[in-house]
């Protein structure tokens, strides 16, 4: 195995993305732009959801993974897309970033796993195209 078992047509933009969602966090991290601005949240995760589309995209194409590839559908990248918007919710109580007693926590959270799906969905439909192709049985 080389590096050039990495790369495929979904690793650029996964890690392009990636660097684009950790320089954001940082900013709003220094800015507290999480508590101020109040669209902010909206917009991590729904870049969120996009990369973890990609994210999954791109390693789904690894042959180790092959006999997986029927299973690399529209609707399975969104329920792991979900599956990780939970686990991220979940992530963020344990730690005590958010309080579930909070006013507003239940629609900030649904909110927040609605984007999460919405970026995936923009990721499925630039590359529904690519997803029905690559990931044929073979």
């Amino acid at each position: 195995y080389t590096i050039f078992m990495f790369w495929n047509r979904f690793f650029a933009p996964s890690f392009i993305l990636l660097i684009i969602i950790s320089v954001l966090h940082w900013i709003a991290s220094a800015l507290f732009l999480y508590w101020t601005v109040w669209w902010y949240d909206v917009m991590m995760h729904l870049l969120g959801g996009a990369w973890v589309a990609l994210f999954i995209l791109w390693i789904a194409r690894f042959d180790i993974f092959k006999r997986f590839w029927p299973m690399v559908t529209p609707l399975n990248i969104i329920l792991a897309v979900f599956a990780v918007g939970v686990a991220w919710e979940v992530f963020e109580l344990w730690m005590g970033f958010t309080d579930a007693s909070t006013v507003g926590y239940m629609t900030d959270t649904v909110k927040d796993l609605i984007m999460d799906v919405v970026g995936a969905s923009v990721v499925i439909t630039l590359y529904k195209k690519a997803i029905t192709e690559l990931f044929k049985s073979e």
